[in-house]
């Protein structure tokens, strides 16, 4: 991922916080930041985070003189998280599935991360912990057990101190011969280290090593040979932390990246809410990209798809595109559980809504803040519901029937609007394939293509219509039915609902 221009607010406030921890002197906090801001000047933004972050620490940790400015937090993790181990070995042992909690508990871990936020309290990892079931998680466990079975070479790549505590309960269930854990090579922001390892007492379990790198992820050009020989030949790598997938992301390497989506800029790529706990396979895309064209958007594996029945002649690619062993995001996934099958419809929809709330910087809408006028009532519309959170039954849905693929979303009370047509962009090659075969190239293709050539996106104001309001319901004095009071008619003298009237009119002679 090269993402790192997104992140320059969090890498000046993880100086500033490192400095505040050595000194309380303003003027050096104030040094510490200018100096950091020069040093962002003069980076290559299209690196990945973690290779400007490993920069700037490098010189922060010459400015203040300190080799680890992060320690004293560091060894506090680590007592913490000690202290819950015999609680959290329990936990899992009692569990239906003693590696499926493991998972749940090393990614619960992933909240220790002052990389994200600058202070992890103890009611912050307790809280965690308590809620390890209750969270939102992405992901496939059965293929996670699948891959550890047929694993001859498992490589652990850790991620924080007090975090490592956690990974333990994962890798206690693991064959501890066939496994290897890895920590930075040297200090970098709040990454464990092989001080860190011996504070957990990882080295009693499983051997240990450190990458040689001090980058807070995995840069393989800036790890040290044995380390590089080791992810060479292993046929699992457990990836834990933002870091490791932000730099490893696109290799195509059997790895399973965990981590708590904590940014909102991994959120988005991912295709995850944040907060989410993310299991993702190794199954990588190559292809896909949002707007931005920059960044591609890490996916889960579908391994297979209800087949479809026939669809209306109205709805571009309604037949079911039958793409089975293909990996797709996982918002996407969301969408087709919703949906009942993938198809080209629901991918154009899934992308129309998708770059509607980029567009809008917007959340999903819990209430009304967020409206979507869709002017089709194709496959599109309900990848529309999914990801926008817009439905008939919250009002803030509005279907105008002219046939197109269009969409408009809006948020409230701004009137922030933007609408995108879909132009039709013809799939290359595809006149000769296999119907089957067809479909499923027009998904791909779909998926790997940038908004703007396949939707004309226009930002404009829209005349927000009233909030949804309820109102009494009456009798009807035809066929004895209840009927909102506003849907009703008057004919000779008596409300009725609107069949009803529809009906005394065809029957005048």
């Amino acid at each position: 991922m090269n993402t790192a221009i997104d992140c320059v607010p969090c890498f000046v406030r993880q100086a500033l916080e490192a400095a505040r921890s050595i000194t309380d002197d303003p003027a050096i906090h104030e040094q510490v930041v200018r100096e950091v801001l020069r040093a962002a000047g003069g980076m290559d933004f299209r690196q990945s985070p973690p290779v400007m972050a490993q920069r700037i620490h490098r010189h922060l940790r010459e400015l203040t003189g300190q080799p680890d400015p992060y320690r004293h937090a560091k060894d506090a993790h680590n007592r913490l998280a000690m202290t819950l181990l015999p609680d959290l070995q329990a936990r899992v042992q009692q569990a239906d599935c003693p590696l499926d909690m493991a998972v749940r508990l090393a990614i619960a871990g992933n909240v220790i991360d002052l990389g994200v936020t600058s202070q992890v309290c103890e009611a912050d990892v307790r809280t965690a912990v308590d809620r390890v079931l209750d969270e939102p998680f992405v992901g496939d466990l059965r293929e996670f057990r699948k891959a550890v079975l047929r694993a001859g070479r498992i490589v652990y790549l850790a991620d924080n101190a007090g975090e490592i505590v956690f990974d333990r309960l994962l890798i206690e269930q693991l064959p501890a011969d066939r496994v290897v854990l890895v920590v930075r090579g040297g200090p970098v922001i709040n990454d464990a280290t092989l001080a860190d390892a011996a504070a957990a007492k990882m080295d009693e379990i499983v051997e240990v090593i450190d990458n040689g790198s001090d980058a807070p992820g995995t840069v393989l050009d800036d790890c040290s040979e044995a380390l590089r020989e080791r992810f060479e030949q292993a046929d699992l790598i457990i990836a834990k932390g933002q870091g490791n997938f932000e730099t490893l992301s696109d290799l195509a390497r059997p790895i399973f990246f965990l981590f708590k989506a904590k940014c909102p800029v991994i959120a988005r790529h991912v295709g995850v809410e944040v907060g989410t706990h993310v299991l993702l396979s190794p199954k990588i895309s190559q292809a896909l990209a949002p707007a931005a064209g920059v960044v591609r958007q890490t996916e889960t594996a579908i391994t297979s798809i209800r087949p479809a029945g026939p669809g209306r002649v109205d709805e571009p690619g309604k037949e079911n595109a039958d793409v089975s062993e293909t990996t797709l995001p996982a918002d996407l996934q969301r969408c087709i559980d919703f949906h009942g099958h993938l198809c080209p419809g629901l991918v154009i929809g899934y992308l129309a809504a998708r770059a509607g709330m980029q567009q809008l910087a917007a959340e999903r809408s819990q209430d009304e803040e967020v409206i979507a006028v869709v002017e089709n009532d194709s496959c599109a519309v309900d990848a529309v519901q999914v990801l926008t959170g817009c439905t008939f039954g919250k009002g803030n849905l509005f279907f105008c029937d002219h046939g197109k693929m269009v969409f408009t979303f809006a948020l409230r009370p701004s009137g922030r609007a933007v609408r995108l047509c879909y132009q039709g962009l013809k799939t290359p090659d595809i006149e000769q394939m296999p119907e089957a075969q067809r479909r499923r190239r027009q998904v791909e293709f779909m998926l790997s293509q940038p908004a703007e050539r396949l939707f004309c996106i226009r930002q404009q104001p829209l005349r927000l219509p009233p909030t949804a309001r309820i109102h009494q319901s009456v009798m009807c004095a035809c066929c004895g039915e209840m009927v909102i009071a506003t849907r009703t008619r008057d004919h000779d003298g008596r409300r009725v609902c609107i069949p009803c009237e529809e009906d005394c009119i065809s029957r005048i002679p």
